[in-house]
């Protein structure tokens, strides 16, 4: 399917919206989102930088430098471009595995690393569980961990 459509009642397959081929062609009946170039790389690129953080914090992570890490791959598209649809003044109230969202808002490496290793240039002064992002400046609500809810 290469266009949007509206589902109503009953029960059928739902078709995935695929607007570029596997060549990275446009399909012939895709309707192209309306968006600028700039917009458009920086999405691209905070999805690659998700991927390449990812592999390394599940690395250090496995290698006992780090406690805690969730990793969001295979979601980048989908927290990154949710976060390209936003404005900046929108407040984003995350969870888990979100990071793209955060980098796309400007979040540093530095950032990212002071969080995940809990040091003291953390906001939190390192007293925030890693993975655990929040940034006031950039409207991101900390993410918290509510346990026995389920």
């Amino acid at each position: 399917v290469h266009n949007v459509n509206i589902i109503k009642n009953g029960l059928i397959d739902i078709p995935m919206l695929q607007i570029l081929q596997a060549d990275g062609e446009v399909h012939v009946d895709a309707k192209l989102p309306d968006m600028d170039q700039d917009t458009a790389t920086k999405i691209v690129k905070t999805m690659h930088y998700i991927r390449v953080l990812d592999e390394r914090m599940i690395a250090a992570q496995r290698q006992g430098r780090i406690s805690f890490y969730l990793a969001c791959t295979g979601e980048e598209a989908s927290t990154v471009g949710s976060a390209a649809a936003l404005q900046p003044q929108d407040m984003i109230m995350s969870q888990y595995r979100e990071q793209g969202t955060l980098a796309y808002r400007g979040y540093t490496t530095e950032q990212f690393m002071n969080q995940m290793f809990s040091n003291e240039k953390e906001p939190n002064k390192g007293r925030q569980m890693p993975i655990h992002y929040g940034d006031k400046a950039l409207n991101f609500m900390t993410i918290s961990s509510p346990l026995g809810t389920q």
